[in-house]
């Protein structure tokens, strides 16, 4: 895996909202909300979510979306539910070649409110 972890890496989308909700039968909507710092970013198509269970690393592509046209990138994955523990663990975002680590989300809460409680 090449990219950087970093999330305020130069070529990194500022991430601004990490939220787990009910989706379906038996399984978990992860969605992941940012804006591309730099204007005009080309953003890449993909993006997938590594989640690290007990015994090993899960993969789950985004579902497909329509292209943003309010400049907030948004991608939404589908999770089972019986791995609802493993994401308060690190969660990993790959967009193209980078790597972005995520804070353990929370039913509707926002990066800042994640990180200072």
């Amino acid at each position: 895996m090449s990219g950087s972890f970093d999330p305020n890496y130069a070529g990194a989308p500022r991430i601004e909202r990490v939220e787990v909700a009910p989706g379906g039968v038996a399984g978990l909507l992860v969605r992941v909300e940012g804006r591309w710092s730099q204007t005009g970013e080309r953003v890449p198509k993909g993006a997938v979510l590594l989640v690290r269970g007990d015994r090993r690393q899960f993969r789950f592509p985004a579902l497909p979306a329509p292209e943003p046209t309010d400049g907030v990138w948004r991608a939404t994955f589908s999770v089972p539910a019986d791995l609802r523990a493993a994401l308060d663990r690190e969660l990993v975002l790959e967009l193209g070649s980078l790597a972005i680590r995520l804070p353990a989300p929370g039913p509707g809460a926002t990066v800042s409110e994640l990180s200072s409680g």
